[in-house]
């Protein structure tokens, strides 16, 4: 392990902490909008507040006809609140959630990694132009899989919490480090998945896929920054 590539790789990683948060905070957005127009009210719930402390006391759907326990719990002198349920978003709502979500998270990954590691690929060409440094082509990469050492590892626990050698449930950590691969997550585990053990063992495996994101992110930003090559630019080339 080259120390040169040690302090891009943690700005790499803690750049993918952020896109984490970055996409979260989307995917919430996104869902409260979705939710506001393609789902509506379908019953609530009834708690009781007595001294500071709510307890739940029935849930009621307006499919199940006249609420006649709210006037029963009413008569008893206790004071009441409603919380209203919002039918599930499905179908082409949770479609475009998950994938506006997921198109985000990889914009916002690749541009914070380019930022870092396509100016690495671009001083090392000019450090190897003037006989200063052999160009390392595989530099990227390198850094990537650095970088991407704390998300295996969050793996490994997963995997070792699947097959009960380590205690509990690790998935909600699995899945919240790893938000800015949300939909992949979803697909490969199932949007209502909850726990690694309701998850098979096959699935669990395909989970390694987002593994592959952060080395190749960097190897390509490297090899585009050495090359002097953005996308921009190259959009701009073929539109000529």
């Amino acid at each position: 392990m080259e120390n040169r590539n040690i302090k891009p790789a943690i700005s790499c990683f803690i750049r993918y902490l952020v896109t984490t948060l970055i996409t979260f905070f989307i995917y919430l957005s996104v869902t409260v909008i979705m939710v506001g127009f393609f789902t509506e009210n379908v019953g609530y719930t009834v708690y009781s507040v007595e001294n500071g402390t709510t307890t739940e006391l029935y849930r009621y759907f307006y499919s199940d006809g006249e609420d006649v326990l709210y006037s029963t719990y009413e008569s008893q002198g206790l004071q009441l609140t409603k919380v209203m349920t919002r039918s599930a978003l499905e179908g082409t709502p949770k479609i475009f959630t998950n994938g506006i979500t997921q198109a985000a998270g990889l914009i916002i990954l690749y541009a914070f990694i380019h930022s870092v590691v396509w100016r690495l690929g671009d001083v090392d060409a000019n450090l190897n132009a003037t006989g200063n440094l052999k160009l390392d082509k595989f530099r990227g990469l390198k850094i990537g899989l650095i970088a991407n050492i704390p998300t295996v590892l969050s793996y490994i626990i997963l995997l070792l919490s699947k097959f009960n050698i380590l205690t509990g449930s690790w998935y909600a950590v699995y899945r919240f480090m790893n938000f800015a691969f949300f939909s992949f997550i979803n697909l490969i585990f199932g949007q209502n998945t909850s726990s690694v053990q309701g998850a098979s063992a096959i699935n669990v495996i395909l989970g390694a896929i987002i593994l592959i994101f952060i080395p190749l992110i960097c190897h390509i930003c490297y090899v585009l920054g050495y090359k002097r090559v953005t996308f921009f630019e190259r959009l701009v080339y073929k539109k000529k």
